[in-house]
């Protein structure tokens, strides 16, 4: 089966967390299992947009894109308390169990980093190694994010675009498809600092963060965990370093090869 194929072939799947949230998620490929989680308001479609599936399939890799709770096909639970740490990765750890995955390796850009992140220092042995862009582990204030929340989708949509350019329809279909309220409940806890937890874990990690990424300093502190590699994007921000995957995708799979070694 080739990999045009195999697209045509994947479908979206769901799993059951732990507190009953159903969490969509879509399978591209064979080979080691790779979970892609994608960044606040997104969906797993921006994958497959940004051009990043088919070539982690062809490098080997199955893809596991999931929609994060409260985003995308997944359910979305209007109480913040439904967004803890820990039932994030309890939704993790189900679209593993139902894929039959003991490990995985996780990419992620920005929540999904921090995610990633996460599931390396709470459940260590389900994870192989962390690619994460744009976030750290660090505790970090979400108010400015709240902030332009409160203004609308809209509001949220022009943020966005003053630092990725122009989207593309497909791109502004899925922010507007977002439930707010959904959003809201999201955004409405603090990231408390797991860096030691992260740090003391063993698992591989590889953190990209673009040279304009306000997030840039807090990423860089990260060069001084024995775990953990930092790689600087020249030229991009939060939003283009997951855009431009010709840029990543080399560092990427750089790094996946360099543990194959």
């Amino acid at each position: 089966m080739n990999i045009i194929e195999q697209r045509a072939a994947s479908s979206l799947q769901f799993a059951r967390s732990s507190d009953g949230v159903e969490i969509a998620f879509k399978v591209a490929g064979t080979g080691r299992p790779l979970a892609c989680l994608h960044g606040f308001s997104e969906s797993h479609e921006g994958w497959e947009e940004a051009g990043y599936v088919e070539p982690l399939m062809a490098a080997g890799y199955q893809v596991i894109l999931i929609d994060s709770r409260g985003h995308g096909q997944s359910d979305k639970p209007h109480q913040p308390d439904a967004y803890s740490g820990s039932l994030r990765i309890a939704d993790l750890v189900a679209v593993l169990d139902r894929l039959g995955h003991g490990k995985a390796l996780l990419l992620g850009h920005s929540m999904g980093g921090t995610l990633a992140l996460a599931a390396a220092a709470h459940i260590p042995e389900r994870v192989e190694a962390v690619i994460a862009i744009g976030a750290h582990p660090f505790s970090e204030d979400l108010e400015p994010l709240r902030h332009v929340l409160r203004a609308g989708l809209q509001d949220w949509m022009a943020h966005l675009e003053r630092q990725a350019g122009t989207m593309s329809q497909s791109t502004r279909r899925r922010i507007a498809d977002n439930d707010p309220a959904a959003l809201s409940a999201c955004a409405a806890r603090n990231r408390a600092d797991f860096s030691a937890q992260v740090s003391a874990s063993g698992i591989p990690l590889l953190a990209i963060v673009g040279s304009e990424d306000e997030r840039k300093s807090r990423v860089l502190d990260m060069t001084g965990m024995p775990n953990a590699s930092v790689e600087v994007a020249g030229g991009l921000n939060h939003c283009t370093s997951f855009a431009q995957a010709g840029t990543i995708l080399p560092i990427i799979l750089n790094f996946l090869e360099g543990m194959e070694a």
